[in-house]
């Protein structure tokens, strides 16, 4: 026999022992074969306790937003011992784990109920929900829930924010609303909770598409006042969505608003890439200003400001010596002028860290007196 015969017939043997193993093609991966450790042969448990779940992934297709997905994973366990559930933890809060089958004997099957609410989603999603089991070969197990949440409703923006100016105290937001279903929307007036707040509702098609412009009905003069909030509702004609709902903020914004609104400095030596402290004032009224006169209250002659300005926005660069250390009970403070009326001047306190008081060590071992040690040092010495 030649070599070519010699091995050909080798290799068809071994060919012959593969195909009669595992068949013309190999066996294919899937998921049940994916869910836990690997099957045991026919009629046998494996060692020990294995979780096996019917599937690992349920797809909920396409969904409103607001509606709840509720699913059962069913789960057997195909081991030999008794399967002990630790943890159900879902990826978020939107998702919650209900009353799950903790303990599941050699041969019963258990259930996790889960539930995903879809309020706040309008697109494409997939939660993953972590299981956690005594199984030594899959002790974490990951379930997931995904489809499509969509909007029958579209509000954008859901939150309004009237940024208002001291020389302009009243301000207007616009928010649109589309209805995405085949049945016409039908729009009530807005109600307002906080009278300092008005809106009107416009209709761009009917039964489509609306506008509501939102405002504030009194001025915010004042720049120390609180932001004001209110929540708007509008009444529908839909029975699963009887009311809508958006949140708007109003604020009065100053004429300069400066960052941050204290400089802090760690004791000396400075470390070189700390050594530079920044400072941004912005002008948001329409009137131009300027900013002149910068100081530091600092006996350091080395300490220095730059002014760069950017359009609307100015930079000012505080420069430290490595070795700077404020005098103690001495406030410093950053100071400039501006040309803005009602806000002529920006001074921000300045603060150094100060350095830690060194710990005095106590003796290891400290000889302490004895009463007799006492007694001889108190006592006169008599001679």
């Amino acid at each position: 026999m030649n070599l070519m015969g010699k091995y050909g017939s080798v290799a068809l043997s071994v060919w012959a022992a593969a195909n009669a193993v595992f068949g013309s093609d190999p066996p294919p991966v899937t998921e049940s074969t994916a869910t836990s450790a690997p099957a045991a042969t026919p009629g046998a448990r494996v060692a020990g306790p294995t979780i096996r779940f019917d599937s690992l992934v349920f797809d909920f297709g396409r969904v409103m937003t607001g509606e709840t997905v509720k699913h059962d994973f069913y789960f057997t366990n195909t081991g030999s011992q008794a399967l002990v559930l630790t943890a159900v933890q879902p990826q978020c809060g939107c998702t919650t784990a209900g009353e799950w089958t903790r303990q599941v004997k050699p041969g019963a099957a258990g259930v996790i109920p889960l539930q995903f609410n879809t309020i706040n989603y309008d697109t494409a999603v997939t939660k993953t929900i972590h299981v956690a089991c005594n199984d030594p070969v899959a002790p974490s197990v990951s379930l997931q829930l995904k489809g499509v949440v969509w909007k029958a409703i579209e509000i954008y923006p859901t939150t309004v924010m009237l940024r208002l100016l001291s020389k302009a105290p009243l301000a207007t937001a616009t928010v649109r609303i589309t209805n995405t279903l085949d049945q016409p929307l039908l729009l009530c007036e807005p109600e307002c909770a906080n009278p300092m707040f008005g809106a009107r509702l416009q209709t761009n098609y009917p039964g489509r598409e609306y506008f509501v412009f939102v405002s504030n009905t009194v001025a915010l003069p004042a720049r120390e006042m609180p932001a004001q909030i209110t929540t708007l509702t509008l009444r529908t004609s839909l029975t699963n969505m009887p009311v809508l709902s958006l949140t708007a903020y109003a604020q009065v914004t100053p004429d300069l608003s400066v960052f941050p609104r204290q400089i802090m400095l760690p004791p000396a030596p400075i470390p070189a890439n700390q050594l530079d402290r920044y400072i941004v004032v912005v002008n948001n009224s329409t009137n131009p200003i300027t900013i002149s006169d910068m100081a530091i209250s600092s006996k350091d002659p080395r300490v220095s400001a730059q002014l760069r300005q950017d359009a609307a926005q100015f930079n000012i660069t505080l420069s430290f010596p490595p070795d700077f250390a404020a005098t103690p009970g001495e406030p410093l403070f950053f100071t400039a002028k501006t040309s803005d009326p009602e806000f002529p001047e920006i001074k921000l306190p300045i603060h150094q860290s100060a350095l830690p008081e060194p710990q005095v060590q106590t003796p290891a071992r400290a000889r302490r007196k004895s009463p007799a040690d006492a007694l001889s040092t108190n006592s006169p010495r008599t001679h």
